[in-house]
């Protein structure tokens, strides 16, 4: 993965007594007059995009007296139905607090008034606290290991995510009906196929909103696609997916149709949707004590990485990969080693909140880097020793036994975020867990080709 960074357009200089929300919103309205309305977003533990609309005069005067916008107390507690955990406490707050770097323009030059977004994060505040806190926040767990990371191992990172997806409809009987035709596999009858020319219009809007995109193709399935995310760090990066998929979302839907990046959508399609993410570590100094630390929690992970049920049959060779394992170049383990330092961890998919996955692989490798955990792991990419595949540990192959292998290891995950993020995760998952069971395979899957 290159250094490749991108400079956001509307960030304000970097004098500490600048009110930066307030320098971005004016240069934004002098440089952009034709944007009227703010989106103030955030990502909640299902991994749904929430957000708040406001106009720009009104998130001026925002700027202007220094105040953020206020939520009910329910931004982080709700899980993919839409319902609330039980037990909610309504009194108190949430605070949406805006990272002004994380400004872009989208619908700049489609139908429709123009709008900027700005990813926050979420503060809790009530009565009770003497000081707001930040300690559900996946964005600010994130954040915190980035910066330990940094001050405490002089290492920084750079992610890049493969984004795939289908095109696809919800009929009026509630199945969910392919709409592309075209043969994937990079087969060039996929880019043929009437559903491109909507690729290429996201595509467009994106590379206007100042996404970073190295290329697209029509990816393994029948219908599907992919889009190639260049290297960002860490939190710019997720900032960027968000955005990605909320313009595919956006600009399929234009046009009566759905891109879907849930894991599986069509009942018994083969495949399935994933998204590949990579992780370079620099200096590369250590690196296999960091692969180490995060194969060693890896079955845990797998809660934040494979977050719902249906993200289960992809845990297969070849897909997510089904073994603790890794190998230089192979794609039949869940970790393939790209370059020295650089990896990409296949057991992810679209549903997942990357904010809180990445803080977790990244303080697991951390954990392994701090602590000088040996690669006992063999590379499966240079053995010839095929049986060694049967005796390697297997991954969980439910989202229950994910939690409950992460049930035993939090506490070290959450010491190296500075957060107790994972602990509400656990009772947000194991609840929702539970009321997707409940529910028709059928309507989930609909549920989740709309959503994700």
């Amino acid at each position: 993965m290159c250094q490749a960074v991108i400079s956001p357009p509307f960030l304000a200089d970097d004098n500490p007594s600048t009110n930066i929300a307030l320098k971005t919103l004016q240069n934004l309205r002098q440089l952009n007059p034709q944007v009227r309305f703010v989106r103030f977003q955030w990502q909640d533990l299902s991994g749904l995009l929430r957000g708040r609309v406001a106009l720009i005069e009104y998130a001026l005067q925002l700027a202007t007296t220094k105040k953020n916008i206020r939520l009910s107390p329910i931004g982080l507690h709700c899980i993919v139905d839409n319902s609330f955990i039980p037990g909610l406490d309504f009194q108190g707050m949430h605070l949406l607090v805006a990272d002004w770097s994380s400004l872009r323009i989208i619908n700049e030059n489609a139908p429709g008034p123009s709008y900027a977004t700005v990813m926050c994060s979420v503060v809790s505040s009530s009565l009770k606290q003497l000081v707001p806190s930040s300690s559900i926040c996946p964005r600010g767990a994130l954040a915190n290991v980035i910066r330990k990371a940094s001050e405490k191992y002089g290492v920084h990172f750079l992610v890049g995510f493969e984004v795939e997806f289908e095109v696809v409809k919800i009929d009026s009987t509630g199945d969910v009906v392919l709409q592309g035709a075209g043969l994937g596999r990079y087969c060039v009858d996929g880019l043929r196929d009437p559903c491109f020319q909507y690729v290429e219009e996201a595509v467009q809007e994106l590379l206007d909103s100042g996404a970073l995109i190295q290329e697209f193709h029509s990816e393994g399935a029948v219908g599907q696609y992919e889009i190639t995310l260049g290297p960002l760090p860490p939190l710019q990066a997720v900032d960027q997916l968000i955005l990605v998929h909320d313009t595919l979302k956006r600009v399929f839907t234009r046009h009566g149709l759905i891109a879907n990046m849930s894991p599986v959508s069509v009942a018994g399609q083969g495949q399935g949707t994933g998204q590949h993410t990579h992780i370079s570590i620099n200096p590369p100094i250590k690196e296999d004590n960091f692969l180490a630390g995060i194969l060693k929690r890896l079955p845990g992970l797998c809660a934040f990485t494979l977050p719902h049920d249906v993200s289960y049959p992809r845990v297969k060779p070849s897909l997510a990969g089904d073994t603790v394992a890794w190998g230089t170049h192979h794609r039949e383990a869940p970790l393939r080693k790209v370059n020295p330092g650089h990896w990409e961890i296949r057991c992810v998919d679209a549903t997942a909140n990357m904010y809180l996955s990445l803080a977790a692989i990244l303080s697991a490798g951390l954990l392994g880097y701090q602590n000088g955990e040996p690669l006992v792991w063999v590379d499966m990419g240079l053995t010839e020793n095929a049986s060694l595949w049967s005796k390697s540990a297997r991954l969980p192959q439910t989202l229950d036994k994910s939690l409950d292998c992460l049930n035993g290891e939090f506490q070290e995950l959450e010491s190296m975020m500075e957060s107790k993020v994972i602990q509400h995760y656990l009772k947000i998952k194991r609840w929702e867990s539970a009321r997707l069971k409940s529910m028709d395979a059928k309507d989930v899957r609909a549920l989740f080709a709309r959503l994700f």
